[in-house]
């Protein structure tokens, strides 16, 4: 009976373990770089879908804050877990 309370403690304890690693070990991702389409202009999602064109070598970094003119295109993305996402609506004032 003594080996049974040790054996039940042991896999109590090991599943406890399991479940925390589960939500300790999530990778985050944070955007260093904006990019800007260079290859025209792609329409805003209101469905949040990624762009259609994630050819890497479309796009180009924004150096400081970007300025986005009203309209219905995306004006920049974030690279997030190597796809291209939109981040804000508009055309980007060059």
């Amino acid at each position: 009976m003594k080996n049974l309370h040790k054996l039940v403690l042991g896999l109590m304890v090991g599943a406890m373990a399991i479940s925390f690693s589960a939500f300790t070990n999530a990778k985050t991702n944070t955007r260093l770089t904006t990019y800007y389409y260079n290859a025209g202009e792609q329409p805003w999602s209101s469905t949040g879908g990624l762009p259609a064109d994630q050819n890497s070598s479309h796009y180009s970094t924004v150096s400081g804050s970007p300025s986005c003119n009203q309209s219905t295109n995306i004006c920049t993305y974030n690279l997030v877990s190597g796809k291209f996402e939109q981040a804000t609506e508009g055309t980007i004032d060059n």
